[in-house]
């Protein structure tokens, strides 16, 4: 098991904003796709068709490693797992630009998702550890905007590398920064002695995830993430393909319209991080249920945002990354409280693994129903899951409040 020597700690928003910088880097590719599939079908004209497997490959690397990696993190502690999972993902991008194969570059876009898994639970246990429970669904939120910030980062890079350098150069680019970035990180956090993780036998390891995964709120709040996780892709994997497609917009246009999308995600992890804290108590439901109706409604006016005028495409990019990718850090904190300090990264590892599961059906069925009935009524499919969120979000509000009524009891 990997050690590290003591140090006194730095503040904890020095480390807030370590693991929020490593989330940023290794989130560059993974919620910009969508921008980078453009370059990559022109340089595989014949497998375009095939595109959203690239996609698809990402999401079920990040599905089978996800428990592992929870549990990992719980038996070696967030640095050692941030190291080793910071030059892997650096590396493998820079593996998928050498190879002149589609099916090589999917198959690297894979390897990319089984270690980018680990960034979820890694800082977990250092945000239950440092912030107190009022506090932690704001700090999850602001850990949990480094992923739309690398949509941001990611968008810019990957189309502005891309348009030059084609999508080699800008999957080069981003292998470089993934890699300096997460290991600058790593390096920079001096881990406290009771967040090293403990020498747990595997056997162990995963006789806890699957007591943990028998809790009913981990299995609602998994059911409510899945409905809202396909939101989530379908934005970060073809919105932009539905400005170039149904709006008609250039591919460098599209691209920056979906950085409004993930400036308005990244405010929206903290807006409703402060909410669950401030608002609702502690309470990380609630959010999620009004979430799921905001989704639906979003996902419906994408569905006409071909007839738009400006001003109302721009507001329906702002409300589509509010509620499809706002809602995450409060998923997240609310899975890792679950487990508590000593088993986060196991609760975040089993709840995540069939969010990303159910995940990876969601590009090949949106290509699907937008090559066979339209872009529009893909879009209203989305609408309609995040519709069904409401079901399972509204027996967990129904359950906690019977639960907190028999122990006033």
């Amino acid at each position: 098991m990997l050690r590290h020597t003591a140090h006194p700690t730095e503040s904890r928003y020095e480390i807030l904003g370590l693991f929020t910088t490593s989330m940023i880097a290794a989130s560059l590719v993974v919620m910009a796709i969508g921008t980078l599939l453009p370059y990559i079908a022109r340089a595989f004209p014949q497998s375009a068709a095939h595109i959203s497997l690239i996609v698809t490959a990402l999401l079920l690397g990040d599905a089978l490693s996800n428990a592992l990696s929870g549990a990992a993190t719980d038996r070696f502690g967030d640095k050692a797992i941030l190291i080793v999972c910071g030059a892997l993902m650096g590396i493998t991008l820079i593996a998928a630009a050498t190879v002149q194969s589609f099916w090589w570059v999917v198959a690297w876009f894979f390897i990319y998702g089984v270690t980018f898994a680990a960034m979820n639970p890694v800082g977990s246990h250092a945000i239950l550890f440092f912030f107190k429970p009022e506090e932690r669904g704001l700090a999850m939120g602001v850990r949990q905007m480094g992923m739309p910030l690398g949509g941001v980062a990611g968008a810019i890079i990957l189309s502005t590398a891309g348009e030059y350098y084609g999508y080699r150069g800008a999957l080069v680019i981003a292998g470089i920064l993934v890699f300096i970035v997460t290991l600058g990180c790593a390096a920079l956090y001096r881990e406290p002695s009771a967040l090293y993780g403990k020498p747990v036998k595997a056997g162990v390891m995963f006789e806890d995830m699957l007591r943990i995964g028998r809790d009913t709120r981990l299995i609602l709040l998994t059911l409510i993430s899945i409905m809202l996780f396909a939101a989530q892709v379908a934005l970060m994997s073809f919105f932009p393909w539905t400005l170039v497609h149904q709006a008609h917009m250039s591919v460098g246009f599209a691209a920056l319209v979906f950085v409004v999308t993930q400036f308005a995600a990244a405010a929206g992890r903290m807006v409703w991080g402060w909410a669950s804290d401030r608002l609702f108590q502690g309470r990380r439901v609630l959010p999620l249920l009004i979430t799921c109706l905001l989704c639906a409604l979003s996902a419906f006016a994408v569905a006409h945002i071909g007839s738009m005028p400006a001003p109302a495409l721009a507001g329906v990019a702002v409300a589509i990354g509010f509620s499809a990718e706002g809602w995450f850090g409060v998923a997240v904190v609310a899975m890792a409280e679950v487990g508590g300090t000593e088993h986060a990264g196991s609760a975040l590892g089993f709840g995540l693994t069939w969010v990303m599961l159910a995940g990876v059906f969601v590009p090949a069925a949106f290509q699907a129903l937008m090559q066979s009935v339209g872009i529009p009524t893909a879009w209203y499919a989305v609408a309609l899951l995040c519709l069904l969120g409401t079901i399972p979000s509204t027996a967990a509000i129904i359950g906690s409040r019977s639960a907190a009524a028999a122990r006033v009891a």
